[in-house]
Protein backbone atom coordinates (compact mmCIF):
# COMPACT_ATOMS: atom_id res chain seq x y z
CA UNK A 1 0.00 0.00 0.00
CA UNK A 2 2.67 2.20 0.60
CA UNK A 3 4.22 1.46 -2.61
CA UNK A 4 1.42 2.38 -4.43
CA UNK A 5 0.62 5.37 -2.69
CA UNK A 6 3.89 6.75 -3.11
CA UNK A 7 4.26 5.43 -6.89
CA UNK A 8 0.97 7.46 -7.79
CA UNK A 9 2.01 10.32 -5.77
CA UNK A 10 5.57 10.42 -7.43
CA UNK A 11 3.74 10.02 -11.01
CA UNK A 12 1.03 12.40 -10.67
CA UNK A 13 3.09 15.13 -9.12
CA UNK A 14 6.23 14.46 -12.21
CA UNK A 15 3.64 14.66 -14.74
CA UNK A 16 2.07 17.78 -13.99
CA UNK A 17 5.37 18.92 -12.99
CA UNK A 18 6.19 18.31 -16.62
CA UNK A 19 3.50 19.82 -17.93
CA UNK A 20 3.64 22.70 -15.88
CA UNK A 21 7.62 23.41 -17.05
CA UNK A 22 6.49 22.97 -20.48
CA UNK A 23 4.06 25.60 -20.24
CA UNK A 24 5.92 28.20 -18.36
CA UNK A 25 8.88 28.08 -21.31
CA UNK A 26 6.26 28.38 -23.71
CA UNK A 27 4.72 31.77 -21.47
CA UNK A 28 7.85 32.86 -21.20
CA UNK A 29 9.11 32.85 -24.74
CA UNK A 30 5.90 34.55 -25.28
CA UNK A 31 6.61 36.93 -22.78
CA UNK A 32 10.00 37.80 -23.93
CA UNK A 33 9.24 38.22 -27.57
CA UNK A 34 6.85 40.43 -26.62
CA UNK A 35 9.79 42.61 -24.58
CA UNK A 36 11.68 42.31 -27.47
CA UNK A 37 9.05 43.52 -29.59
CA UNK A 38 8.80 47.02 -27.23
CA UNK A 39 12.14 47.47 -27.61
CA UNK A 40 12.73 47.46 -31.39
CA UNK A 41 9.72 50.06 -31.67
CA UNK A 42 11.58 52.05 -29.26
CA UNK A 43 14.54 51.46 -31.03
CA UNK A 44 12.87 52.44 -34.28
CA UNK A 45 10.99 55.13 -33.12
CA UNK A 46 14.49 56.63 -31.38
CA UNK A 47 16.27 56.21 -35.02
CA UNK A 48 13.32 58.02 -36.09
CA UNK A 49 13.27 60.93 -33.64
CA UNK A 50 16.73 61.28 -34.31
CA UNK A 51 17.06 61.56 -38.15
CA UNK A 52 14.04 64.38 -37.64
CA UNK A 53 15.64 66.08 -34.95
CA UNK A 54 18.81 66.31 -37.52
CA UNK A 55 16.58 66.96 -40.86
CA UNK A 56 14.74 70.00 -38.56
CA UNK A 57 18.15 71.23 -37.55
CA UNK A 58 18.99 71.55 -41.65
CA UNK A 59 16.17 73.16 -42.25
CA UNK A 60 16.77 75.58 -38.85
CA UNK A 61 20.08 76.46 -40.69
CA UNK A 62 18.87 76.71 -44.43
CA UNK A 63 15.56 79.09 -43.08
CA UNK A 64 17.76 80.91 -41.08
CA UNK A 65 20.59 81.30 -44.03
CA UNK A 66 17.84 82.40 -46.44
CA UNK A 67 16.49 85.15 -43.60
CA UNK A 68 19.74 86.52 -43.57
CA UNK A 69 20.29 86.91 -47.51
CA UNK A 70 16.79 88.79 -47.59
CA UNK A 71 17.24 90.88 -44.86
CA UNK A 72 20.88 91.16 -44.21
CA UNK A 73 20.40 91.21 -40.55
CA UNK A 74 23.11 88.79 -38.48
CA UNK A 75 20.64 87.72 -35.75
CA UNK A 76 18.86 85.56 -38.51
CA UNK A 77 22.05 83.73 -38.15
CA UNK A 78 21.92 82.64 -34.51
CA UNK A 79 20.25 79.46 -35.42
CA UNK A 80 22.70 78.41 -38.08
CA UNK A 81 25.65 78.98 -36.32
CA UNK A 82 25.62 75.42 -34.11
CA UNK A 83 23.77 74.24 -36.73
CA UNK A 84 26.43 71.89 -38.44
CA UNK A 85 27.73 70.35 -34.60
CA UNK A 86 23.70 70.02 -33.59
CA UNK A 87 22.95 67.78 -36.93
CA UNK A 88 25.92 65.84 -36.52
CA UNK A 89 25.14 65.23 -33.24
CA UNK A 90 21.95 63.82 -34.40
CA UNK A 91 23.00 61.87 -37.33
CA UNK A 92 25.74 60.41 -35.39
CA UNK A 93 23.31 58.89 -32.95
CA UNK A 94 21.26 57.75 -35.18
CA UNK A 95 24.89 55.80 -37.01
CA UNK A 96 25.32 54.40 -33.36
CA UNK A 97 21.83 53.03 -33.44
CA UNK A 98 22.14 50.98 -36.39
CA UNK A 99 25.74 50.04 -36.56
CA UNK A 100 24.35 46.46 -36.66
CA UNK A 101 22.86 47.14 -40.26
CA UNK A 102 24.80 47.19 -42.98
CA UNK A 103 22.27 48.72 -45.18
CA UNK A 104 21.57 51.49 -42.98
CA UNK A 105 25.53 52.32 -42.44
CA UNK A 106 25.49 52.70 -46.07
CA UNK A 107 22.78 55.30 -45.96
CA UNK A 108 24.10 57.43 -43.68
CA UNK A 109 27.40 57.16 -45.33
CA UNK A 110 25.96 58.02 -48.21
CA UNK A 111 24.80 61.48 -46.71
CA UNK A 112 27.23 62.38 -44.49
CA UNK A 113 29.08 63.86 -47.48
CA UNK A 114 25.40 65.52 -48.83
CA UNK A 115 25.56 66.56 -45.10
CA UNK A 116 28.99 68.69 -45.82
CA UNK A 117 27.86 69.75 -49.04
CA UNK A 118 25.11 71.24 -47.83
CA UNK A 119 26.88 73.52 -44.94
CA UNK A 120 29.74 74.48 -47.57
CA UNK A 121 26.81 75.52 -49.73
CA UNK A 122 25.26 77.86 -46.35
CA UNK A 123 28.64 79.41 -45.95
CA UNK A 124 29.10 80.05 -49.06
CA UNK A 125 25.81 81.99 -49.67
CA UNK A 126 26.25 83.72 -46.12
CA UNK A 127 30.14 85.00 -47.54
CA UNK A 128 28.53 86.24 -50.91
CA UNK A 129 26.08 88.57 -48.75
CA UNK A 130 28.30 90.11 -46.32
CA UNK A 131 30.66 90.92 -49.39
CA UNK A 132 27.79 92.60 -51.19
CA UNK A 133 26.65 89.99 -54.00
CA UNK A 134 23.47 88.36 -54.65
CA UNK A 135 22.60 84.92 -54.49
CA UNK A 136 21.90 83.72 -58.15
CA UNK A 137 18.90 81.23 -58.96
CA UNK A 138 20.98 78.52 -60.20
CA UNK A 139 22.77 78.68 -56.73
CA UNK A 140 19.49 78.33 -54.62
CA UNK A 141 18.36 76.09 -56.58
CA UNK A 142 21.77 73.94 -55.96
CA UNK A 143 21.02 73.51 -52.69
CA UNK A 144 17.42 73.41 -53.12
CA UNK A 145 18.86 69.60 -55.04
CA UNK A 146 21.00 69.21 -52.10
CA UNK A 147 18.42 69.03 -49.47
CA UNK A 148 16.23 66.88 -51.47
CA UNK A 149 18.75 64.20 -51.67
CA UNK A 150 19.48 64.31 -48.19
CA UNK A 151 15.42 63.90 -47.36
CA UNK A 152 15.22 61.01 -49.93
CA UNK A 153 17.71 59.28 -47.68
CA UNK A 154 16.29 60.09 -44.64
CA UNK A 155 13.02 58.60 -45.99
CA UNK A 156 15.05 55.32 -47.18
CA UNK A 157 16.20 55.21 -44.05
CA UNK A 158 13.26 55.68 -41.68
CA UNK A 159 10.92 53.19 -44.09
CA UNK A 160 13.25 50.69 -43.60
CA UNK A 161 13.09 50.92 -39.55
CA UNK A 162 9.71 50.50 -40.37
CA UNK A 163 9.81 47.79 -42.44
CA UNK A 164 12.28 46.21 -40.01
CA UNK A 165 9.69 46.53 -37.01
CA UNK A 166 6.86 45.30 -38.41
CA UNK A 167 8.60 41.95 -39.75
CA UNK A 168 9.29 41.95 -35.74
CA UNK A 169 5.99 42.45 -34.71
CA UNK A 170 4.96 39.36 -37.21
CA UNK A 171 7.00 37.00 -35.49
CA UNK A 172 5.91 38.43 -32.36
CA UNK A 173 2.36 37.50 -32.98
CA UNK A 174 3.11 34.15 -34.48
CA UNK A 175 4.98 32.95 -31.41
CA UNK A 176 2.74 34.68 -29.20
CA UNK A 177 -0.20 32.42 -30.87
CA UNK A 178 1.59 29.15 -30.77
CA UNK A 179 2.62 29.60 -26.94
CA UNK A 180 -1.19 30.23 -26.22
CA UNK A 181 -2.07 27.27 -28.24
CA UNK A 182 0.62 25.20 -26.35
CA UNK A 183 -0.62 26.80 -22.91
CA UNK A 184 -3.99 26.01 -23.44
CA UNK A 185 -3.90 22.61 -24.75
CA UNK A 186 -1.26 21.65 -21.61
CA UNK A 187 -3.90 23.42 -18.83
CA UNK A 188 -6.53 21.09 -20.15
CA UNK A 189 -3.93 17.42 -20.10
CA UNK A 190 -2.85 18.89 -16.44
CA UNK A 191 -6.12 19.04 -15.40
CA UNK A 192 -6.95 15.46 -16.64
CA UNK A 193 -4.07 14.02 -14.85
CA UNK A 194 -4.81 16.00 -11.89
CA UNK A 195 -8.39 14.59 -11.41
CA UNK A 196 -6.90 11.12 -12.02
CA UNK A 197 -4.42 11.18 -9.56
CA UNK A 198 -6.36 13.07 -7.27
CA UNK A 199 -8.69 9.96 -7.30
CA UNK A 200 -5.98 7.85 -6.48
CA UNK A 201 -4.17 9.70 -4.07
CA UNK A 202 -7.52 10.05 -2.28
CA UNK A 203 -8.37 6.02 -1.86
CA UNK A 204 -5.03 5.52 -0.98
CA UNK A 205 -5.13 7.95 1.88
CA UNK A 206 -7.88 6.90 2.88
CA UNK A 207 -6.27 3.47 3.71
CA UNK A 208 -3.59 5.03 5.99
CA UNK A 209 -6.12 6.72 8.21
CA UNK A 210 -6.40 3.66 10.13
CA UNK A 211 -2.09 3.20 10.41
CA UNK A 212 -1.88 6.56 11.34
CA UNK A 213 -4.13 6.24 14.47
CA UNK A 214 -1.77 4.13 15.76
CA UNK A 215 0.49 6.88 16.60
CA UNK A 216 -1.45 9.03 18.26
CA UNK A 217 -0.24 8.51 21.69
CA UNK A 218 3.41 9.02 20.76
CA UNK A 219 2.20 12.33 18.99
CA UNK A 220 0.70 13.89 21.97
CA UNK A 221 3.99 13.20 23.76
CA UNK A 222 5.97 14.38 21.19
CA UNK A 223 3.90 17.69 21.01
CA UNK A 224 3.61 18.34 24.77
CA UNK A 225 7.69 18.56 24.15
CA UNK A 226 7.42 20.72 21.03
CA UNK A 227 5.45 23.32 22.82
CA UNK A 228 8.17 23.36 25.47
CA UNK A 229 10.70 24.02 22.55
CA UNK A 230 8.04 26.00 20.91
CA UNK A 231 7.47 28.68 24.05
CA UNK A 232 11.38 28.86 24.52
CA UNK A 233 12.13 29.74 20.85
CA UNK A 234 9.27 32.51 21.13
CA UNK A 235 10.63 33.95 23.91
CA UNK A 236 14.27 33.82 21.81
CA UNK A 237 12.39 35.73 18.94
CA UNK A 238 11.10 38.68 21.24
CA UNK A 239 14.48 39.24 22.35
CA UNK A 240 15.06 37.21 25.88
CA UNK A 241 18.32 35.60 24.95
CA UNK A 242 19.19 33.83 28.30
CA UNK A 243 16.43 32.14 28.58
CA UNK A 244 17.46 28.06 28.13
CA UNK A 245 15.43 24.84 27.38
CA UNK A 246 15.50 21.53 30.00
CA UNK A 247 15.60 18.96 28.37
CA UNK A 248 17.93 16.49 28.87
CA UNK A 249 16.23 13.52 26.12
CA UNK A 250 18.85 12.38 24.14
CA UNK A 251 16.87 12.31 20.98
CA UNK A 252 15.74 14.35 18.00
CA UNK A 253 14.11 17.13 20.02
CA UNK A 254 16.72 16.90 22.48
CA UNK A 255 19.02 18.10 19.83
CA UNK A 256 16.82 20.43 18.76
CA UNK A 257 16.90 21.49 22.29
CA UNK A 258 20.74 21.94 22.60
CA UNK A 259 20.94 23.79 19.28
CA UNK A 260 18.40 26.19 20.08
CA UNK A 261 20.65 26.91 23.64
CA UNK A 262 23.33 27.12 21.94
CA UNK A 263 21.73 29.57 19.88
CA UNK A 264 20.42 31.53 22.45
CA UNK A 265 23.62 31.99 24.10
CA UNK A 266 25.41 32.86 20.37
CA UNK A 267 22.37 35.35 19.52
CA UNK A 268 22.81 37.04 23.10
CA UNK A 269 26.83 37.59 22.63
CA UNK A 270 25.91 38.99 19.08
CA UNK A 271 23.67 41.08 20.61
CA UNK A 272 25.63 42.56 23.12
CA UNK A 273 28.49 43.20 20.50
CA UNK A 274 25.88 45.06 18.02
CA UNK A 275 24.85 47.29 20.91
CA UNK A 276 28.39 48.30 21.52
CA UNK A 277 29.14 49.33 18.26
CA UNK A 278 25.92 51.71 17.85
CA UNK A 279 26.67 53.13 21.04
CA UNK A 280 30.09 53.77 19.50
CA UNK A 281 29.02 54.54 15.95
CA UNK A 282 26.28 57.03 17.70
CA UNK A 283 28.45 59.21 20.24
CA UNK A 284 31.24 59.53 17.56
CA UNK A 285 28.64 60.34 15.00
CA UNK A 286 26.92 63.21 18.10
CA UNK A 287 30.40 64.30 18.90
CA UNK A 288 31.08 65.23 15.22
CA UNK A 289 27.87 67.13 15.32
CA UNK A 290 28.85 68.67 18.71
CA UNK A 291 31.69 69.98 16.85
CA UNK A 292 30.15 71.25 13.55
CA UNK A 293 30.51 74.66 13.32
CA UNK A 294 32.17 78.40 13.21
CA UNK A 295 33.14 78.15 17.55
CA UNK A 296 36.21 80.02 19.12
CA UNK A 297 38.48 77.66 20.67
CA UNK A 298 37.41 77.87 24.10
CA UNK A 299 33.37 77.43 22.97
CA UNK A 300 34.46 73.94 21.04
CA UNK A 301 36.41 72.82 23.88
CA UNK A 302 33.58 73.39 26.37
CA UNK A 303 31.11 71.90 23.87
CA UNK A 304 33.49 68.73 23.48
CA UNK A 305 34.10 68.49 27.09
CA UNK A 306 30.73 68.65 28.45
CA UNK A 307 29.74 65.81 25.69
CA UNK A 308 32.52 63.57 26.30
CA UNK A 309 32.08 63.68 29.94
CA UNK A 310 27.55 63.51 29.72
CA UNK A 311 28.20 60.29 27.17
CA UNK A 312 31.29 58.68 28.97
CA UNK A 313 28.80 59.21 32.54
CA UNK A 314 31.97 61.00 33.79
CA UNK A 315 31.79 63.26 36.95
CA UNK A 316 33.95 65.64 36.08
CA UNK A 317 36.40 66.77 32.91
CA UNK A 318 38.97 68.93 31.30
CA UNK A 319 41.19 69.65 28.39
CA UNK A 320 44.28 70.52 27.85
CA UNK A 321 45.82 72.06 24.85
CA UNK A 322 49.83 72.05 24.00
CA UNK A 323 51.57 75.53 23.55
CA UNK A 324 55.00 74.43 23.09
CA UNK A 325 56.25 72.57 25.53
CA UNK A 326 53.57 73.65 28.22
CA UNK A 327 49.82 72.13 29.00
CA UNK A 328 47.10 75.20 29.24
CA UNK A 329 44.08 73.93 30.88
CA UNK A 330 41.23 75.80 28.57
CA UNK A 331 37.94 74.45 30.01
CA UNK A 332 36.21 71.76 31.82
CA UNK A 333 33.19 69.70 32.75
CA UNK A 334 32.27 70.53 36.50
CA UNK A 335 35.65 71.86 37.32
CA UNK A 336 37.72 74.75 37.63
CA UNK A 337 41.59 74.25 36.99
CA UNK A 338 43.50 75.51 40.32
CA UNK A 339 45.65 78.59 39.15
CA UNK A 340 48.76 76.24 40.19
CA UNK A 341 47.49 73.86 37.77
CA UNK A 342 46.25 76.30 35.27
CA UNK A 343 49.90 75.31 33.62
CA UNK A 344 51.69 72.52 33.47
CA UNK A 345 55.03 70.74 32.15
CA UNK A 346 55.44 68.22 29.26
CA UNK A 347 55.11 65.11 31.38
CA UNK A 348 53.99 66.33 34.43
CA UNK A 349 51.37 64.82 36.19
CA UNK A 350 48.72 62.26 34.42
CA UNK A 351 47.80 64.02 32.10
CA UNK A 352 51.76 65.81 31.46
CA UNK A 353 52.83 61.79 31.06
CA UNK A 354 49.99 60.89 28.78
CA UNK A 355 50.97 63.85 26.41
CA UNK A 356 54.72 63.41 26.83
CA UNK A 357 54.07 59.27 26.06
CA UNK A 358 51.29 59.50 23.01
CA UNK A 359 48.98 56.56 25.10
CA UNK A 360 46.11 56.73 27.33
CA UNK A 361 46.80 56.63 31.37
CA UNK A 362 44.48 55.48 33.87
CA UNK A 363 45.13 55.46 37.63
CA UNK A 364 42.33 53.27 39.80
CA UNK A 365 41.52 55.11 43.08
CA UNK A 366 39.36 52.52 44.55
CA UNK A 367 41.21 52.35 47.63
CA UNK A 368 42.80 56.06 48.23
CA UNK A 369 41.34 59.08 49.93
CA UNK A 370 43.45 61.46 48.59
CA UNK A 371 41.22 62.66 45.50
CA UNK A 372 38.03 64.01 45.72
CA UNK A 373 35.21 65.44 43.72
CA UNK A 374 32.43 68.34 45.13
CA UNK A 375 29.47 68.96 44.48
CA UNK A 376 26.80 71.16 46.12
CA UNK A 377 25.53 68.14 48.07
CA UNK A 378 29.00 67.04 49.10
CA UNK A 379 32.09 65.28 48.13
CA UNK A 380 32.54 61.49 46.24
CA UNK A 381 35.85 60.21 45.66
CA UNK A 382 36.43 59.31 41.85
CA UNK A 383 37.37 55.20 41.49
CA UNK A 384 39.04 56.27 37.86
CA UNK A 385 40.88 59.19 36.54
CA UNK A 386 41.67 58.78 32.31
CA UNK A 387 43.84 60.83 30.63
CA UNK A 388 43.19 60.41 26.46
CA UNK A 389 46.31 62.32 24.53
CA UNK A 390 44.29 64.11 21.35
CA UNK A 391 46.55 63.31 18.82
CA UNK A 392 45.82 62.28 14.95
CA UNK A 393 49.06 63.45 13.09
CA UNK A 394 50.62 65.53 16.05
CA UNK A 395 49.55 65.59 19.47
CA UNK A 396 47.63 68.68 20.26
CA UNK A 397 46.59 67.94 23.93
CA UNK A 398 45.01 65.91 26.37
CA UNK A 399 41.66 65.66 27.89
CA UNK A 400 41.42 64.29 31.60
CA UNK A 401 38.32 62.67 32.93
CA UNK A 402 37.20 61.12 36.54
CA UNK A 403 34.14 59.19 37.64
CA UNK A 404 33.43 57.69 41.06
CA UNK A 405 33.25 54.37 39.21
CA UNK A 406 35.36 52.26 36.96
CA UNK A 407 35.48 52.99 33.22
CA UNK A 408 34.04 50.04 31.29
CA UNK A 409 35.91 48.74 28.44
CA UNK A 410 33.52 50.40 26.14
CA UNK A 411 33.90 53.35 27.36
CA UNK A 412 37.67 53.40 27.18
CA UNK A 413 37.64 52.30 23.35
CA UNK A 414 35.07 55.35 22.74
CA UNK A 415 37.40 58.10 24.40
CA UNK A 416 40.36 56.48 22.37
CA UNK A 417 38.10 56.78 18.93
CA UNK A 418 36.84 60.05 19.85
CA UNK A 419 40.66 61.50 20.69
CA UNK A 420 41.13 61.23 16.72
CA UNK A 421 38.34 63.25 15.88
CA UNK A 422 38.76 65.70 18.23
Amino acid sequence: MDGRFKRNLVVGFGISLAILIISSAASFISIRSLLQSNEWVNHTQEVIYNLNEGSSVLVDAQTAMRGYLITGQEDYLKRYDDAEVIAEDYFNRVELLVSDNKQQVENLNTMKPLRKEFFDYLEARIDEKRQGFYASNTNLQSGRRIMDNIRTIIKRIETTEQKLLEERIATSHKLGFWSSLLIVAASVIALMISITFFSRIVRDYSERIRLQKQLMDKDRETEERIKVISNIAGQISKGNYEVRVEDSERDALGSVALSLNNMAESLDVSFKSLADNEWLQAGIAQLNEVMLGEKDVELLIQDIVEFVSAYTESNAGVIYLLEGEELLAISGYSYRAHPSRKRLQMGEGLIGQSVASGRIMQLDLENTNDITLSYALGEAKPAHIIAVPLKDNRTAGAMELAKVHSYTPLQKEFLQIASGNI
